[in-house]
């Protein structure tokens, strides 16, 4: 028998899909003008960044070595791990809950020292698969099985939509981090990069627990100047952007409940509808919770920061009323000035639901 056995071929064929598809409606999205450039241009990046960076990984076993040997062939290489049989004390399939289309799972072998090595970064769907290359692992090495060691949310960052916070949020806003109070509502503001890049695009999310939609939730989105309205294809264009646009800004099914029956709607507030589109999973509800008060300070935005063509200037304001909460976002970097405007809004928006 051949010493250096290949034991798991893991071709990555959906997230190749996945990625293509992503790519495919970037381009969808800048030739028909259906988002800005920037967030078209995400998709485009995300895209290209699955298909280069998420390689094919084969693991063999070199049995006169008794060695594990990782290889991990992309677009940018080949990288080799090699890792004596003996350091080895399991391998399991570690489970995310952090996925809003159910858990998600990935090979890992345990050290002995504790340390994880994962055959990928990412969780994805498909736990049978994953099984058969974890005991393919145990029994070329001779370990028993074990469970897997769920993995909470938090632990699963290393997702393909991922944010990093930024940590020096005091020296760019002047707010420290940690709850905050204006006018009676408590309220947190972070920063993130989309990706986890640092040079990517920057994005402020302010967010507070005082007012919570319990079984549904409203999403707008700001337009761009000249945007219209939604219609055939254009319309499932738009519904797969806001799901993605939720991913990306790390809104999963505890945030979004009935997603997947959610609509845009346009006979509400004439004003409103000309600056942002309005996603929801209960139109009755969001019709009631977009009264005068909510919109005035929305349209305000818009006026102030209207998001022109081809313009690298253009803060594009997100607003997400949630069971966790109200999330308000704004897309590109802000001055200290205008992150206090973006608080403001906020407060304003969670005091119009009568806070």
């Amino acid at each position: 028998m051949d010493d250096k056995e290949v034991i798991v071929q893991d071709i990555p064929y959906i997230l190749w899909i996945f990625g293509a598809g992503f790519f495919g409606t970037g381009v969808f999205l800048i030739f028909f003008h259906a988002a800005p450039w920037l967030m078209a241009g995400i998709f485009i990046l995300i895209g290209a960044l699955v298909v280069v960076f998420v390689p094919l990984v084969t693991v063999r076993y070199d049995r006169s070595s008794r060695t594990v040997v990782i290889e991990k062939l992309g677009l940018t290489g080949l990288r080799r791990q090699e890792i004596p049989a003996s350091q080895i004390s399991r391998v399991e399939v570690q489970e995310s809950s952090g996925s809003d289309s159910g858990p998600t799972f990935r090979v890992a072998l345990r050290l002995q020292d504790g340390k994880d090595v994962a055959l990928r970064t990412a969780y994805s769907s498909g736990r049978r698969g994953k099984e058969k290359q974890a005991e393919a692992i145990r029994q070329a090495v001779g370990i028993e099985a074990e469970v897997g060691i769920p993995m909470s949310a938090a632990q699963a960052l290393g997702q393909v939509f991922q944010q990093a916070a930024v940590e020096d949020l005091e020296a760019q806003t002047g707010i420290t981090p940690g709850e905050h109070e204006t006018d009676g509502i408590r309220w947190t503001l972070t920063m993130h990069h989309f990706g986890g890049v640092g040079e990517g695009s920057q994005v402020y999310r302010w967010s507070s627990t005082d007012f919570d939609t319990p079984d549904f939730f409203v999403f707008l989105a700001q337009r761009m100047e000249g945007q219209g309205k939604q219609s055939g294809l254009m319309n499932l264009a738009g519904n797969l952007l806001f799901k993605q646009s939720l991913k990306m800004y790390g809104f999963n099914a505890y945030y979004t409940p009935g997603l997947d029956q959610a609509k845009t709607i346009e006979d509400i507030d004439r004003r409103l509808v000309e600056a942002f589109f309005v996603h929801t999973s209960d139109p009755v509800q969001a019709r009631r919770l977009l009264n005068p008060w909510t919109v005035m300070p929305l349209v305000g935005w818009a006026d102030r920061y209207a998001l022109e063509r081809r313009s690298r200037q253009f803060h594009q304001l997100t607003v997400l009323f949630s069971p966790l909460g109200v999330y308000v976002s704004v897309l590109n970097s802000l001055d200290r000035a205008q992150v206090d405007e973006l608080v403001s809004l906020g407060v304003e928006l969670v005091r119009s639901q009568g806070r």
